[in-house]
């Protein structure tokens, strides 16, 4: 199967819901949309965006925002919540997993890997309400062993990612995302092991103080890392790293 998703037009004031498309072989493609609201409430207060998607097995994961008002009704602001949404390609049941972080107002998740325990590993960020995000790695494990998250770099706004992830044959997640605050225009490539918030390595590129962005990620079968992106004037660069 291959997949796609994002969000829909939900017809409410929600405006979108989150959505999939997914294309099994030698069939019509599935269209879903996934609406978020908490027990005893009702549909459609929320906006949800997926930002990115996995296969698990029989189990379809997306992750995202659900953007709203998640406390008091009448009196929150609308903020966002990082948000993981289960769907089982077998029964069609779906399950969301939507929470933020102690001491923080507002959380996504942008990008999303399976690790080899079959752990879904996220990278997002957490903000206050002004949102000077700091980039995020965050672990939840299905079979109910503990969740983790680990803060991994001070942003200077939600456009420098992180973008994508993709988990390693050598034991951890590879991080792709533009640079971080003091070094912004730099291309940046991070090693990640879940529990441990300090980097394996990383790679960092800036060309003649021009702007630069690392925004795919894919690992070869050695564990090899490809990496692409801009680079020096705004040209697609891909980088060849060893991992």
């Amino acid at each position: 199967m291959i997949a796609v998703c994002g969000a829909a037009p939900s017809g409410h004031p929600d405006a979108w819901d989150a959505a999939a498309w997914i294309y099994r072989p030698n069939q019509f493609g599935e269209t879903r949309t996934f609406d978020y609201f908490p027990e005893d409430d009702k549909p459609h207060k929320f906006t949800e965006i997926a930002r990115d998607c996995a296969f698990a097995g029989d189990t379809f994961v997306m992750v995202g925002e659900a953007h709203g008002k998640h406390e008091n009704a009448d009196q929150s602001p609308k903020r966002d919540r990082h948000f993981l949404l289960e769907f089982d390609l077998v029964s069609k049941a779906h399950k969301w997993n939507v929470g933020g972080i102690e001491g923080t107002t507002q959380t996504g998740g942008r990008a999303l890997a399976i690790d080899d325990q079959g752990r879904y590993i996220t990278a997002g960020f957490f903000c206050g309400d002004d949102c000077d995000p700091k980039a995020t790695l965050r672990v939840h494990d299905p079979k109910g062993g503990d969740d983790w998250f680990a803060p991994i770099g001070d942003l200077p706004s939600l456009s420098y990612g992180p973008h994508d992830i993709a988990w390693s044959p050598a034991g951890y997640a590879v991080v792709v995302m533009g640079g971080a605050k003091g070094n912004e225009g730099a291309f940046w490539v991070r090693a990640l092991k879940p529990g441990s918030a300090a980097p394996l390595w990383t790679y960092s590129r800036e060309d003649n103080k021009n702007f630069h962005m690392a925004i795919a990620v894919a690992i070869g079968a050695f564990g090899e890392v490809y990496a692409g992106g801009l680079g020096n004037n705004g040209y697609p660069a891909v980088a060849h790293i060893g991992g």
